[in-house]
């Protein structure tokens, strides 16, 4: 998104956009300058993607596609790789839960909170939250990930 869309949607100055969006940290720009992600929604490919009836989006992580969903007020078919096994995992995330997983053991790895720099959420913290597809690789993620903590994943079945 370019400042001068920013502009015209907010219908304030554009200095006044520029100095605004130029203070909040994890944004993404592309080459252009303009924002190509925020807040772990990223309009470029990444390995965590989720649909929203025919509109394909991308997140930093696994754990923004658990989010979104509710912040978008929309039912969103999840999909993503596990690290360990390399198998493919998917989701149904609404905005009250997660109704259905494939594998159903599912876990997602969170790196160390204490590594985490809020500055480059996506270099510090992003970069190690992945869905862990059963106990088994939760497990051996783990092992390799000594101040990691893998995370259960519930699904809220109707």
């Amino acid at each position: 998104m370019t400042a001068t869309t920013l502009t015209q949607t907010a219908n304030l100055a554009e200095v006044d956009v520029v100095a605004r969006v130029s203070s909040w940290p994890n944004i993404e720009r592309d080459e252009a300058g303009d924002i190509v992600a925020f807040a772990g929604l990223a309009l470029r490919p990444t390995p965590h993607h989720f649909n929203i009836g025919n509109r394909k989006l991308h997140a930093w992580c696994a754990w923004d596609t658990l989010f979104l969903p509710t912040l978008l007020n929309a039912t969103a078919v999840v999909r993503s790789r596990c690290p360990v096994t390399d198998g493919t995992v998917e989701l149904v995330v609404a905005p009250d839960g997660v109704k259905n997983s494939r594998p159903e053991d599912l876990h997602v790895s969170f790196p160390s909170l204490a590594a985490t720099d809020t500055a480059n959420i996506t270099g510090s913290f992003c970069c190690d939250v992945f869905f862990l597809a059963g106990t088994a690789a939760a497990r051996t993620w783990r092992a390799t990930h000594a101040e990691g903590l893998p995370l259960c994943l519930l699904v809220a079945m109707l």
